[in-house]
């Protein structure tokens, strides 16, 4: 099993992965042929979700949960279906995503509140751009920012840019998203999507570290239009730590010493093979004195 930023842990057999619900970061522990195995190390899975690949009893979750593709982008297969409120529709709604994408599913508490957006852009010390509130034009009893509402969206959702917070509702959504950065071993460009409940608990819903840059409808590329930055300025922002590794990389890599040019060598001129002859050896006959010479 793979763990961004924390390397990759090497399994056999069936396995499953799994986080105990009873407080928001759950510790995570390998569970292989049905047996409680190791747990993960601390903090490789912070967050509420369950990898579900086999059959077998879930762990109990504060239902309602919402069901999506473990491995897929714009929202592909997340739809109002996707919150479901118990154990059998949450293994209907994962065999439908297993069946239909054949990737694992992965189970999340939904989490009721405000939904946001929020782009980051450096490396040690990411600048936090205005975060982007989704809002739902009609919400419904679990509304999700899913496929049809990103394909839909100046009918489905509206955006507003800055989102309407106060200065401490702001700093806390600005602190979460640049730790989630950091924690992930995010650099140059990520948009992190996050929710905030009533009482102000920001909750991280997924990080995306390669965040879609298209013009003019990208997420990212409208918060930074709202920032004051065009889309050039955006995309130079983004290469800029790259290209600054690779100056540095460069810079430092051992030059090594000048040599002299080797003189020019002459190749040595071709031999020529010596002609072999192809007539038969003849003995020499040596006439008496009047007699004819022989006939060859």
């Amino acid at each position: 099993f793979g763990c961004a930023g924390l390397g990759t842990f090497e399994v056999t057999g069936r396995i499953e992965v799994f986080l105990t619900l009873a407080e928001p970061c759950g510790q995570g522990y390998f569970v292989v042929d049905g047996e409680l195995a190791e747990p993960m190390p601390e903090g490789a899975l912070d967050g509420l979700y369950l990898m579900v690949a086999q059959v077998t009893p879930m762990k109990a979750f504060r239902y309602p949960v919402i069901v999506k593709p473990n491995a897929e982008g714009t929202s592909k297969g997340i739809t109002s279906a996707s919150v479901v409120n118990d154990e059998a529709s949450a293994r209907a709604a994962a065999k439908h995503l297993l069946e239909r994408y054949g990737q694992p599913a992965l189970v999340e508490e939904y989490i009721v509140g405000r939904e946001f957006t929020v782009g980051l852009l450096g490396e040690r010390r990411p600048k936090v751009l205005p975060p982007m509130e989704v809002v739902f034009v009609e919400p419904g009893e679990h509304p999700v920012y899913g496929y049809e509402e990103k394909q839909d969206y100046t009918h489905r959702v509206r955006f507003d840019c800055p989102a309407q917070l106060t200065a401490a509702e702001t700093k806390r959504i600005d602190k979460v998203a640049r730790d989630t950065f950091s924690a992930l071993g995010c650099r140059d460009v990520a948009r992190i999507d996050l929710r905030m409940t009533k009482d102000g608990t920001v909750f991280v819903i997924e990080c995306n570290p390669l965040p879609g840059l298209t013009p003019d409808f990208s997420d990212l590329c409208n918060i930074a239009k709202v920032a004051g930055m065009d889309y050039r300025s955006l995309i130079g922002e983004s290469l800029a730590g790259c290209i600054k590794r690779y100056r540095d990389a460069r810079t430092s890599a051992p030059q090594l010493a000048p040599q002299a040019p080797l003189a020019p060598t002459v190749a040595p001129a071709p031999t020529i093979p010596q002609p072999t002859s192809t007539a038969l050896a003849m003995p020499i006959v040596t006439p008496l004195p009047g007699a004819l010479p022989p006939k060859l």
